[in-house]
This record gives structure tokens, sequence and C-alpha cells, in this order.
């Protein structure tokens, strides 16, 4: 069963444009990409419960030290390597977004970061019911699941 990441991930104005341009010349950013990481890995230790399928939330949290030793920018120009923390910060946040997709990252040894998949199906307890409602909510009917 796939289950869905009903959070957003919101970054703060000067994170959102530390990531959108190079600080140019001698100017020193406000906030550095290793800041705007660690925010997002506290908003994921916070809010992201969804992520707690196969510990994917725990391995996440776990990443800030190779985080930082990752290069600031581009790695190799001639193979177009992007492991880099501007790259991995935007591939966390596309998982992080909503209708996210999986995505692997061998820098930090996982494979499947974001996939939402429960196994095992859906455990009911004996007082389960189906709830027939009414597209206004007005009228329904509850059948017990012992019932059927």
């Amino acid at each position: 069963m796939e289950v869905q990441n009903p959070q957003s991930l919101w970054l703060g104005r000067a994170s959102q444009q530390r990531l959108t341009r190079e600080p140019e010349g001698n100017e020193k950013p406000e906030t550095s990409l290793a800041d705007i990481y660690q925010q997002i890995l506290k908003q994921v230790d916070r809010y992201f419960l969804a992520f707690n399928i196969r510990q994917q939330r725990q391995k996440l949290l776990g990443t800030l030290d190779q985080f930082t030793s990752l290069p600031v920018g581009r790695v190799n120009e001639q193979t177009r390597t992007d492991q880099n923390q501007r790259s991995i910060i935007a591939r966390v946040m596309i998982v992080l977004g909503k209708g996210s997709r999986e995505e692997k990252f061998p820098e930090f040894g996982l494979s499947a970061l974001g996939r939402l998949v429960r196994t095992g199906g859906i455990t009911l307890s004996e007082d389960a019911q189906i709830i027939y409602q009414s597209p206004t909510g007005l009228f329904e009917r509850r059948v017990a699941l012992k019932d059927l």
C-alpha cells in the first residue's frame, strides 16, 4: 500500500534566495547551504512522520556530516557529476514535496528515499466500520465489518 506525504516543506526567504543565486565575488551569504540542509532536516524530524516507513527519516537525519563533506560547487566539469551540496538539497526537496518521487542518494548510501510503500496490508480492529456518506454529508450509513 502506497502512502502519500501530506506535508509541504517550508524555507524562509533568505534560504530561498541563497538557493536561487550564487554569492558574487567576496560577498558572504547570510546562510550557508549546510544551514539550509540543517533547516530541512529539522522539519523532516518534526513534521514528516510518513517517512518513518522503512526508517527513511532516521536515515536522512544521519546524513548531515556526509553532506557537509561534499563540495558546494560542481565536482567534475568533464563528467558533469552533480554530487554537490546544491544538487543534494534540490533532490531532497523533490523527494519531500507533495506528489514526491523516489530518488537515489549514493552519496549517502540511500537507495530509495521517498518510496513510501507499506507492506503487509491494513490492520483492522474488531470495531472497524465502513461509512457510506452522501456528498453533502447530510446522510450516512455505517456497516460494521464483522457483520459482512
